[in-house]
């Protein structure tokens, strides 16, 4: 995780070339924007364009999807990965990483590319647990080189708006549909 800041720089750029869109909800040709529920934008990874974050993905995510996979046969054959900034005040409403017709995402991933985040400045990442009515929650502020791994299928997660923009590498370790 030492390279998280040459991350940071790298999602910068990008961000101010205007290589990253605006995140929806849903897949094609369901898709579609909701900035009242999620204000993200992303950018998909890929070799050309984010070099830096394929090769974290290749070297120190395919570590742990291997480990992942020896210690509780997930069955778990690749990552589906974005770069996402979250603009000033903008959140992304209690969710879970499923998606309604497959079952591939099977483990949740961030890496938080945020310098010096304070906790006065938000932009928790809240896991909850129990049923949908509870509100036993897990903050977890968006610090640089900070790794949460958790159940895309069974973890409900909101992203709480920040003081200031926050940046991530997330996605998905994911088996074959």
């Amino acid at each position: 995780m030492a390279h998280w800041r040459a991350l940071a720089v790298e999602a910068e750029q990008l961000w101010a070339q205007g290589a990253f869109h605006e995140a929806g909800i849903g897949r094609d040709p369901a898709r579609r924007l909701q900035a009242r529920v999620r204000g993200d934008y992303t950018l998909w990874l890929d070799r050309q364009q984010t070099p830096l974050a394929c090769q974290f993905v290749d070297q120190e995510l395919e570590a742990v999807r291997c480990a992942l996979n020896a210690s509780a046969c997930l069955g778990l054959f690749e990552f589906e990965g974005q770069l996402a900034r979250y603009p000033m005040g903008t959140r992304y409403a209690r969710h879970l990483d499923q998606l309604r017709d497959t079952q591939a995402r099977q483990v949740s991933v961030v890496l938080y590319l945020n310098a010096d985040w304070q906790s006065t400045e938000g932009g928790e990442l809240c896991l909850y647990r129990g049923p949908p009515s509870a509100d036993a929650r897990i903050p977890i502020l968006p610090r640089g080189g900070t790794l949460v791994l958790y159940a895309s299928a069974d973890t409900p997660h909101e992203v709480r708006p920040a003081t200031r923009a926050r940046l991530s590498l997330s996605g998905w370790l994911r088996r074959r549909a």
